[in-house]
């Protein structure tokens, strides 16, 4: 009777150690994180190198933070960074906005004008959408018109402008 107790004691620290080792590999695969940099010349000495993030859900939720972000140069010189922040909820059928938030980090002696952030304030299938405008302006010459949208679809799918 003992020896079945020692085997039945041995099979279950067996398993209970490989569902330890299984758990983070599963876990690991769920919170990658993704990030895409594209670079626009958009003429006149003007480029945007945009770095869109897409950070899973720490938790079971279906839910998505997307750090979208667009540095302007003007002739080769760093003009600012603008960033939009925005966190989505998706369910297979809806999609819709948590919460959306900005920053800027300007160089010396231009300024953010004429700043708009708007989001869809109801989840729905057309999934959800942030959307900021704003200006970068040095004197009256220098005018960069800043335009920025992330969008989540109701299966979590992502697209940024």
């Amino acid at each position: 009777m003992s020896r079945i107790k020692r085997a039945t004691s041995l099979f279950l620290v067996f398993v209970v150690i490989l569902s330890l080792t299984l758990v983070p590999s599963v876990c690991a695969a769920e919170s990658s994180e993704t990030t895409t940099v594209t670079v626009k010349d958009l003429g006149d000495g003007l480029t945007v190198t945009s770095t869109v993030r897409i950070l899973p859900s720490l938790t079971r939720d279906s839910s998505k933070t997307v750090v979208n972000e667009n540095s302007y140069e003007l002739k080769g010189s760093w003009v600012g960074t603008v960033k939009l922040t925005t966190k989505f909820t998706y369910n297979s059928i809806t999609a819709g906005v948590v919460s959306a938030s900005y920053s800027k980090t300007l160089a010396s002696g231009w300024s953010y004008t004429n700043h708009s952030l708007t989001t869809t304030t109801v989840s729905s299938s057309n999934g959800g959408k942030a959307t900021l405008s704003a200006n970068l302006r040095k004197n009256i010459i220098s005018n960069i018109p800043v335009y920025m949208y992330t969008h989540c679809d109701p299966k979590g799918n992502i697209t940024t402008d």
